[in-house]
């Protein structure tokens, strides 16, 4: 036997709510979550500037590669549900359990964000449509430093439309994230990697789509040894 899934038992308590059946049977399951179609397109370009190129005169190296992606994505919701969206911490549809003595009703049940801060109410869901675009710089240095082979890099991500349904990785307008790192080849068998992750943008409301990398910097740093 198999029911649908009731969501968050918070839920149950409010209008039109689903009763929980707590009983535990062979060959009996509830669904946790509800399939979907999803499309994705993307567009890449790709672009080796040389010697000539003004980007490598200007940046000195020998030569840079760049990478630019354009990708969007349609996921088919439903238009009643309530999907939630990355970082999102809303509190619309969860209500108070019923107060009763005696069997006669006290407190009625209430929706959380009734009872005021900090239960905000959902205030921007997920949308069908969502996408962004992506990019990455690889400069090369093979001579700056004798002996050693210096690559630094920049990457960058940036939601442009839309808002992707969790728990799908994709884009929420608003969102950037950037990386600055560099390799070095100090011969074959030694290479050491540096790299800085930051990102920041995507408000929306107390609510809404929230950035949650927003304030978490992260450094990293890899030492690889070939035997």
């Amino acid at each position: 036997m198999t029911i649908p899934n009731i969501g968050n038992a918070a839920k149950i308590a409010g209008p039109n709510g689903q009763p929980f059946d707590d009983r535990y049977l062979a060959n009996y399951s509830v669904l946790g979550d509800e399939r979907h179609d999803v499309w994705q397109a993307s567009l890449r370009f790709t672009k080796i500037f040389g010697g000539s190129d003004f980007l490598t005169r200007v940046t000195g190296a020998t030569q840079v590669l760049g990478l630019v992606e354009f990708g969007g994505i349609y996921a088919d919701l439903n238009r009643e549900t309530a999907y939630l969206s990355s970082g999102q911490y809303g509190f619309s549809g969860y209500y108070t359990p019923v107060v009763k003595i005696l069997g006669i009703e006290l407190f009625p049940a209430r929706e959380f964000p009734d009872l005021g801060k900090p239960f905000v109410a959902d205030y921007k869901l997920p949308t069908r449509w969502s996408g962004g675009v992506q990019g990455l710089f690889v400069f090369e240095y093979p001579d700056l430093v004798d002996g050693v082979r210096i690559s630094p890099y920049v990457a960058f991500a940036s939601g442009l439309f839309g808002t992707t349904p969790a728990p799908l990785p994709g884009f929420t307008k608003g969102m950037n994230a950037i990386v600055l790192g560099t390799r070095a080849e100090f011969s074959q068998s030694l290479t050491v990697s540096l790299s800085y992750f930051k990102s920041f943008g995507a408000g929306g409301g107390p609510g809404g789509s929230r950035n949650p990398l927003i304030d978490r910097d992260f450094v990293g740093a890899t030492v690889t040894y070939q035997f």
